[in-house]
């Protein structure tokens, strides 16, 4: 019989033998410490901190002036500035984004997984239309409605971000349901409510987690391609918005105010994919052979 410590000595072993996902884990914890500590590194705007800080007495400042260690761009932003306040920024999102849609999709697929008449039906049939929205006309209608925000991007991910989660679950659901343990509750009485939450969800939770560790990577680079064409506030600290203020002067040579945040986006977005890959091998049975 197999004890719990020894389902964790297996899980250990497996992140001790996957050198990528500890890089991944080291990248993603740096930004996620850079993002806790923006005001201990740099003095917030007042009264918005998340603001870009701007210096008009120097525009366009190189990387390494002084006060300016990331340079600036031509609307006087501190890069260095932005940097880290658009990690703070766009982790928060990020991290908002991922476990509203996987909290939605789960339980809509713990429903439709459980219920397989015309209740699962219908629910997957509203999956199937939720999941033909394109994000970026959806956000643009958002944005049209409610205003240029962030909150407005968030919420338009969220709406069309749930669908994947939700088809996972409601699998995992029916291949758990399937397992003689849950007839045997069944046949001893337990009501719906807790069959699902108490024996069902917990054992179909693999999948879930897997795909949300897989997703965050993809949600950050909405956010910011989002923030890109416009759909995020002006001048605040969003990786995004800063390559999109930066691009008319990349043909001038000031490589430093795109190239900057274009790299902090490349390496979370990397960090995450490991970290994803990782938790996959970790928590997949039929890649760790058991």
């Amino acid at each position: 019989m197999k004890r719990p410590t020894d389902n964790l000595l297996a899980y250990l072993r497996i992140l001790w033998r996957n050198k990528l996902m500890g890089v991944g884990l080291v990248i993603m914890l740096a930004f996620i410490f850079i993002a806790l500590v923006a005001p201990l590194i740099t003095t917030p705007n007042r009264p918005n901190p998340y603001q870009l800080r701007r210096d008009w007495s120097c525009i366009l400042a190189p990387p390494g002036t002084p006060g300016h260690v990331f340079g600036t761009d031509d609307r006087g932003s501190d890069i260095f500035y932005g940097i880290i306040w658009g990690a703070r920024t766009s982790i928060k999102y990020g991290l908002l984004i991922c476990i509203s849609q996987s909290i939605l999709g789960a339980l809509v697929g713990l429903i439709a997984g459980y219920y397989q008449g015309i209740v699962g039906i219908t629910l997957m049939r509203i999956t199937d239309m939720f999941l033909s929205l394109p994000r970026l006309i959806l956000a643009m209608a958002f944005g049209a409605i409610f205003g240029i925000s962030l909150q407005s991007i968030a919420f338009s991910l969220i709406l069309t971000g749930w669908t994947r989660p939700a088809r996972i679950t409601r699998s995992a659901v029916i291949g758990v349901q399937a397992e003689q343990y849950v007839e045997a509750i069944k046949a001893l009485g337990a009501s719906s409510t807790r069959i699902l939450f108490r024996h069902v969800l917990p054992n179909a939770l693999s999948p879930l987690i897997i795909q949300a560790t897989m997703d965050l990577g993809a949600i950050i680079l909405s956010i910011s391609g989002l923030a890109f064409i416009g759909l995020a506030p002006a001048g605040i600290a969003e990786w995004g918005s800063m390559i999109a203020i930066a691009q008319a002067r990349l043909v001038g040579g000031y490589w430093w105010t795109a190239a900057l945040p274009g790299i902090a986006i490349f390496l979370f977005v990397l960090g995450a994919n490991l970290v994803g890959d990782g938790v996959r091998d970790v928590l997949d049975p039929k890649l760790r052979g058991s």
